[in-house]
């Protein structure tokens, strides 16, 4: 028996189209707080003063300023965490801008190191770009600019 079609109803290609819109507009979000979590989980390490999760989150060929490669962010990271006893990453709102598996975030940091547990002995506030790319499924830290 033939199932009759009622012509009020939207033609299937158009049900199929506005499926595909609405899973496309929901990746969107999926992606941006998965790397606002690799952000906040780049500056628990730091804060956790975890050099190895730290530099984990760098893809291999990352590139920082001044020609910084990921062994000598790793060598900066060893030395903040020698001279200073805690450290704590204050960041603002992260400004995002995703295209497929590359994105930008752009923010500011503010960075205090702490000697004694009360006051900080040192503080200094960068504006941070920072360019990511999706590396065995996560947002991994490609290139850095700091000022």
């Amino acid at each position: 028996m033939a199932q009759e079609i009622d012509p009020r109803a939207p033609p299937l290609r158009w049900l199929w189209l506005a499926l595909c819109l609405a899973l496309a507009a929901c990746s969107r979000p999926a992606d941006e707080a998965a790397l606002r979590e690799a952000i906040v989980a780049l500056r628990e390490a730091v804060e956790a003063r975890e050099t190895d999760a730290a530099v984990s989150a760098l893809t291999e060929d990352f590139a920082g300023p001044q020609g910084m490669d990921r062994q000598a962010l790793r060598r900066l990271l060893v030395v903040q965490f020698l001279r200073n006893r805690s450290i704590s990453v204050t960041l603002g709102p992260i400004e995002t801008r995703i295209q497929g598996e590359r994105a930008e975030a752009d923010f500011r940091a503010l960075l205090a190191g702490f000697d004694q547990q009360l006051l900080p002995a040192r503080a200094d506030g960068y504006r941070l770009r920072t360019g990511w790319r999706v590396e065995d499924g996560r947002w991994r830290l490609e290139w850095a600019q700091w000022e």
